[in-house]
Parts: C-alpha cells; structure tokens; sequence
C-alpha cells in the first residue's frame, strides 16, 4: 500500500523529466541540421547581350578612276579632309584635247560658212537639195565631235560626288593614270551615317526571330531591337543604331547570314574601314531565370540543388540559355515555383536535410559574399 502510493506521486515527477529527455532529443536533432538560404523560381521578361565583329563603311562609297589616259597635273586635296559636293579633288593634264578642242571650233566655223554660202544659192535653184542637206550634216557633225571633246576635257577635272570624306590617295602629281588603273586615284566615302556590318550563323538566326513578331513584308525590320557599338577601346558609341537589312540567302560555306546596321555619325568619329563589335540584344519575354550563383557545373553540366517536400535537398541538371546580367536563364528542367538552393552549395551533399530560410532574387544578386550555413 505505502509503494502504490509512493508510485503514485512519482508519477507526474517521471512523465516529466521523460518528456523533457523526448524534447531535448528533438531539439538535439534539430540542431544536427544547418539554416541555408532558399529561393522560389520565378519568371520574368529579360534580355542576352551578344556581340558580332563589324566593319565599318560609310553609307555612301565612290572609288574615283581617271576616265582618260593622262598625267595628274594638280592634286587638290588631302587625305582625311572633308569635301562638299561639286568640290575639284584632281586637275589631269588635257593639254592635247585643249588643241582638239580649238580644231574642233575651226571645223565648226567652216562648215557654218559653207552652209551659209549654200543656202542663198539653194533659194535660187542653183544647188540641189542633196547639197544643202550635206552641209548642215556636216555642221552637226562638227558641234558632235566638238561636244565629245569638251565632255572629255570636263573629265579632266575630278570632282567630289557628294559631301564626304577623303580616304587613302593613291597617285600624286605626275603619275600616269587612266581607267583600267587597279587602285583608285582615291575614295570618298560619305558618313554623316555609317553601315556596319556583322553575320550570325543559322542557329541564332533563327533563334533570333522566335523572340521578334516577323511579318512577310520587310517593315518587320522595324521589329528587330536597337543594337549599340562598341569601339576598338571597348567604349560604346554614344548612338545607338538599326537594322535595315540582311541577306537573302545562308552562305553556304560559313552557314551564316550578314544582317546591316545604321548609325548616325553626326561628329563624324566613325571612319570608313572602322572596326568594332555589334552588342545585339535578344529579348526574351515570361522565361525561368535563377541568380547565377544558384548553380555550379560539373563536367560541363550545369546543375542546381532542389529542395524538397521532406526538407532534403538533390541535384538537377538545368540547360541555361544565357545571362542577363547576375541572372542565368533557363531553357528547360526548372519550373516556376520550384525552390532551389540559394547558397552554401559547395558545403552540402545530395540528401542533406536543411532548414531553409526564403530570400528574393534581388538580395541574391546584390550580394556576392561567402555564405557559411547557420548551425
């Protein structure tokens, strides 16, 4: 009887510190797992930048050639120096078409004196009508042989075409010129605008126009985004340009396509026969993206930790399409959502269970410090 009632009012002092032991080892498990930092995956509208070697050309070219065979008498300009159109570049030596030109005169004051002379006697029926018509042949064919050689005496003075910039002068005072010459005496090159040229390959041809709305008619170039320049010294151009124009067909030993931009030059710092590289755009609207950060590669595979409904995390394997910026955008594999692990990935192992603790895209790509899991 004095035991039972011993029992009795130990019990409640027993359940007690048995519970507390039960509590103690669940916190004690607790305690066995690490607190890293998670993230949902979400969607969102982003861009890729890609860049292409361009050449740049004025969007005017004129290689200018001597028509006639002669010596160049003066030169009048200098290379790199900006013309108006109309402005006198080469003066070639006409000396001997200067003398063609005075017999050519004679020729057509003589056979106006014949006609002249032929024409009273015509009224008066003394010459034929054969004669008369024989004159006046001959006075046009005078004026004719006349006007060809002023027309080419005109081409001894080379003129610029349109406002533009002198480029490289290949032949000086003296030197014998003429039309079959392999280089030009010179070329003018207007660029107040400029072209600029850059080829993709078939791929990224065609993954460029799945991100665009293309139309049949050519106004779907309007379609393609701005695309920026950036100079041999990795500056950007402070113009942004189009694209007008690509080619109609896939080269067939590159498997690629030229696309043409145009540029506003107003300074005139771009020159033609400039270099630099094309940052094309791609836009891609409602696409998986991840902070960068999110993942790591092993044997060229980019993988990423998921956390799971039974607090543990596994790998996946995520097939990127590029960045944007800190984030990396996923083609497929990854489904808006999904939570993945934001940190810590190189001090956990597949199956690890964790405590996770929810943070934003943003504060993940702000901050790249070291993350050490909170025990």
């Amino acid at each position: 009887m004095t035991k039972k009632i011993l029992l009795l009012l130990l019990s409640p002092i027993i359940c007690s510190i048995l519970l507390s032991c039960k509590n103690k080892n669940v916190k004690n498990q607790k305690n066995q797992f690490s607190s890293y930092p998670v993230v949902a995956v979400s969607k969102g509208n982003y861009s890729i930048d890609q860049f292409y070697p361009t050449a740049i050309e004025g969007n005017e070219r004129a290689n200018l050639q001597a028509k006639n065979l002669s010596y160049i008498k003066e030169v009048f300009v200098d290379e790199g120096e900006f013309v108006k159109k109309g402005t006198p570049l080469f003066k070639l030596e006409s000396f001997v078409l200067d003398k063609d030109a005075e017999s050519a005169k004679s020729q057509i004051r003589l056979a106006q004196i014949e006609l002249e002379k032929l024409l009273p006697l015509f009224k008066k029926g003394i010459v034929s009508n054969y004669e008369l018509e024989t004159a006046m042949a001959n006075l046009n064919k005078s004026k004719s042989q006349y006007q060809s050689i002023m027309a080419n005496i005109s081409y001894s003075f080379i003129t610029s075409p349109y406002n533009g910039v002198i480029g490289k002068i290949n032949y000086r005072k003296g030197n014998l010129v003429g039309p079959n010459e392999s280089n030009p005496l010179t070329t003018i090159s207007k660029i107040d605008s400029v072209f600029a040229y850059f080829t993709i390959n078939e791929k990224e041809y065609y993954s460029l126009f799945d991100t665009i709305n293309i139309r049949k008619d050519r106004n779907h170039l309007s379609m393609f985004p701005e695309v920026s320049l950036i100079l041999p010294n990795d500056k950007y151009f402070k113009h942004n340009g189009e694209i007008t124009a690509y080619s109609g067909n896939i080269e067939n030993t590159t498997g690629s396509l030229q696309f043409r931009a145009l540029f506003p030059n107003p300074n005139y710092l771009l020159k033609d026969g400039s270099s630099g590289s094309i940052l094309l755009p791609k836009k891609y609207i409602d696409v998986i993206a991840i902070p960068a950060i999110c993942t790591f590669e092993i044997q060229n595979k980019t993988l990423v930790y998921i956390f799971n409904s039974d607090s543990t995390v596994n790998t996946r394997e995520v097939f990127p399409l590029g960045t944007s910026g800190k984030m990396l955008l996923i083609e497929k594999n990854l489904k808006e959502g999904e939570i993945i692990l934001a940190r810590g990935l190189n001090k956990i192992r597949p199956g690890t269970k964790i405590i996770p603790i929810p943070t934003t895209n943003k504060k993940l790509t702000n901050s790249y410090q070291t993350y050490f899991p909170v025990p």
